[in-house]
């Protein structure tokens, strides 16, 4: 915590702690718990651990849903609750569509464990192909260049095999 984040009154007493850490400025469906409620990472929460998750969260948006009896959000003489936007997020699965999209290590287990359920089965390999290039910038290209080098390969060794020097054919 840097000093400025401290405000004391006249004679230097510490009067507030101001931590700026975890501010944002998003709309109000995209104020998202933070996954690691339960220290797991986003890809790791299914079963027992995703229960433990959900907890957690409901503990989080209850605490916040306390402190917002005293500062309501006001907008345009309407009154929006952060803790109940927070649990219809959850509620209807936003939470891990947005937390996809946040984290993209943890993009397909995400989509394996909280999305592709909503939508029933969906084969293994049709999601593979929709979520592997969003890994990392240039998988598509890396996945391509290492499936031409693996048939280039397969060449090389049939090439050999089936060469003079080799004595008889073994491959075709």
């Amino acid at each position: 915590m840097h000093m400025s984040n401290i405000f004391v009154d006249k004679d230097w007493n510490i009067k507030h702690l101001i931590d700026l850490e975890w501010a944002c400025s998003v709309p109000l469906e995209h104020a998202l718990a933070p996954h690691w409620l339960t220290d797991k990472g986003v890809d790791e929460l299914s079963g027992a651990e995703y229960e433990k998750f959900e907890k957690h969260y409901r503990l989080l948006t209850d605490a916040i849903r306390k402190q917002e009896t005293n500062a309501l959000i006001q907008y345009n003489g309407k009154e929006y609750s952060l803790a109940t936007t927070m649990d219809r997020v959850f509620d209807y699965r936003h939470y891990w569509c947005l937390v996809a999209l946040r984290t993209p290590k943890g993009l397909f287990n995400v989509c394996m464990q909280q999305l592709q359920p909503l939508y029933g089965e969906v084969p293994k390999e049709s999601l593979y192909a929709a979520v592997a290039p969003f890994w990392t910038p240039g998988m598509s290209t890396f996945v391509n260049m290492k499936v031409k080098d693996f048939a280039d390969y397969i060449q090389q060794v049939r090439e050999i095999f089936n060469s003079p020097q080799s004595g008889k054919v073994y491959m075709r």
